[in-house]
């Protein structure tokens, strides 16, 4: 994973802006989160999520529009898409064949 997506600055930047476009356009799926209380620092933490997948004519998207085009520096075009994303995306299309679906993670 770390050779696909660095542990930069940069590239938990592209993931954040990806993760909050995808949950406030909610186009192919709905985002579920369950929060902790405030802290102490004014801040709450995600406890878990779950993501309910939209049936969409002709499957998801590309992996380019959910994300947003343009990588942050430091990724591979071919490494995040072509070795990353598509298999993952055919997996998905192979496993769920059409079927509406929950995909859960408990906890973070």
């Amino acid at each position: 994973m770390l050779a696909t997506f660095p542990k930069t600055p940069a590239v938990l930047d592209w993931f954040s802006k990806g993760l909050t476009r995808s949950m406030l356009e909610q186009k192919e799926h709905s985002t579920f989160l369950v929060v902790t209380e405030d802290q102490p620092d004014g801040k709450r933490k995600v406890a878990s999520w779950a993501r309910w997948v939209v049936e969409q004519p002709g499957g998801l998207s590309d992996w380019r529009f959910r994300w947003g085009g343009e990588l942050a520096e430091g990724m591979d075009e071919h490494a995040v898409g072509v070795d990353f994303f598509e298999p993952m995306e055919r997996q998905h299309a192979a496993t769920i064949n059409g079927r509406k679906h929950y995909c859960t993670k408990f906890p973070l």
